[in-house]
């Protein structure tokens, strides 16, 4: 995102932008290196178990957004967003998920951004 700031002193004036195109992060949002939106399939004893209401929990303590749902197949799949740290610690939960769940497998993959605020169970 673009918009006016004001000059930094440090930058010696003829390498300097135009202050109205210096980058600036957008309030209330860390800058997009800093975070990361993926999707993950979960396999194994992962429905019945409350799998997505532990996600849920999860999630919401680590301060991520997205949702996750069951599949007809048996699989839970979840999409998730955050800071970098707090998706790759919410990933290797998932590997072992609650008590009751036995994960077999945890495919990951690069996803959009969820639209939503929260992190919601879908049905």
């Amino acid at each position: 995102m673009w918009r006016s700031a004001a000059c930094p002193d440090s930058i010696p004036d003829d390498s300097r932008p135009p202050c109205d195109i210096l980058p600036v992060k957008p309030p209330g949002r860390a800058a997009m290196s800093d975070t990361k939106a993926v999707q993950a399939r979960i396999e194994g004893r992962v429905q019945g178990v409350s799998f997505r209401a532990w996600t849920q929990i999860e999630a919401k303590v680590r301060g991520l957004t997205g949702w996750v749902r069951n599949e007809a197949d048996g699989a839970v799949t979840t999409l998730m967003a955050g800071p970098v740290a707090s998706v790759d610690e919410m990933l290797r939960e998932l590997n072992h998920g609650p008590p009751a769940a036995v994960v077999h497998s945890v495919e990951v993959s690069e996803a959009d951004w969820p639209g939503e605020n929260g992190f919601e169970i879908l049905r």
